[in-house]
């Protein structure tokens, strides 16, 4: 008999640690995918205001939040749990990375008047789209 094998993914863990299940586990793990690639310790500051961590959490827009920690930013659990706790609204909103209310569709309103079409559809739809598609197989059961 076929036996699956065990979702081990370790990115997919932390997600479920900060509170993130079923589909919620995919849609956020396809946004770290795009926003950092899976390293918790990257800050990346290409138009001058850093964004930290997996979820790459803006420092100018949330810098006077009570939770804002640069070190704690730093850690995968805790970037994670602010991320599902506060940003997403308990991953019922995908809106500061994009990505419509369903966890798949496109909602660049959080972007409208600060990045350009030709942004939104290659550094937003397109990468989403491209990592969705990677999120590993074992795991898929789980994040429906």
């Amino acid at each position: 008999m076929f036996k699956r094998k065990p979702c081990n993914n370790i990115l997919v863990g932390v997600l479920r640690r900060a509170g993130f299940e079923g589909r919620q586990i995919r849609t956020a793990w396809t946004i770290v995918m795009r926003e950092s690639g899976g390293r918790a310790d990257l800050v990346a500051a290409e138009d001058g205001s850093p964004d930290y961590g997996l979820f790459q959490i803006n420092e100018k827009i949330f810098k006077n939040e009570s939770w804002w920690d640069y070190d704690k930013l730093l850690t995968a659990d805790y970037n994670a749990k602010i991320a599902y706790e506060i940003l997403s609204k308990k991953g019922t909103d995908w809106r500061p990375w994009g990505i419509a209310a369903d966890g798949k569709s496109m909602d660049y309103s959080y972007y409208d008047g600060i990045f350009t079409e030709w942004q939104k559809e290659n550094w937003i739809r397109k990468p989403f789209e491209k990592w969705w598609k990677e999120f590993p197989k074992e795991c898929r059961k789980e994040a429906r």
